[in-house]
């Protein structure tokens, strides 16, 4: 299937589907290329030399402003006082101490005893750590397991929260031992 220009949005397709329509109905001529076959309303073509340059830097102008927005939100940092910048040491600690102290990467299967997993990364660094998540899962029936996986919907909120539990805790242990 070919792809579709960026310019091309869902409104933007009615709003031809709409033009051509209209030169349909108000008989206008159509025209024969030779090259291909192709049939074209004249009108229709000169619609879309007026149009598509005017949406394609309007999606540009967006896309700008968007990044713009992007980079002010991401380099703005919310202090009050005479000390900003990102680069100063409370600017660091204030940084630091938001963010999180793992990162979920995804559900697996023990290959040793095929038990359920959950593959964690620590947050700046390169460790992975692999937790039993079995016990909460044992919890629902066969047929639930089945239509998450098949339905792809989405675990109870109390098997979750005790997943939750069970990552925390193991993440906390192996940060206590380092």
């Amino acid at each position: 299937m070919a792809k579709l220009p960026l310019w091309l949005s869902d409104e933007r397709k009615g709003i031809l589907a709409n033009l051509l329509l209209e030169c349909a109905y108000n008989n206008y001529d159509l025209k024969v290329e030779e090259s291909t076959g192709y049939l074209y309303y004249i009108e229709y073509r000169e619609a879309l030399a007026k149009l598509v340059p005017y949406w394609i830097t309007d999606d540009k102008d967006r896309r700008s402003y968007e990044h713009k927005i992007t980079q002010y939100n991401f380099h703005r940092l919310n202090e009050k006082g005479k000390v900003k910048g990102s680069f100063n040491a409370i600017s660091k600690d204030i940084y630091f101490g938001n963010q999180p102290q793992y990162y979920f990467e995804r559900y697996g299967t023990d290959i040793v005893n095929f038990h359920r997993i959950a593959v964690i990364r620590l947050a700046s660094t390169f460790t992975r750590l692999h937790i039993d998540i079995s016990a909460p899962l044992r919890l629902l029936s066969k047929n639930r397991k089945r239509k998450i996986r098949r339905y792809g919907k989405g675990l109870p909120l109390e098997i979750e929260r005790m997943i939750e539990a069970i990552i925390r805790q193991s993440v906390k242990g192996y940060l206590a031992s380092n």
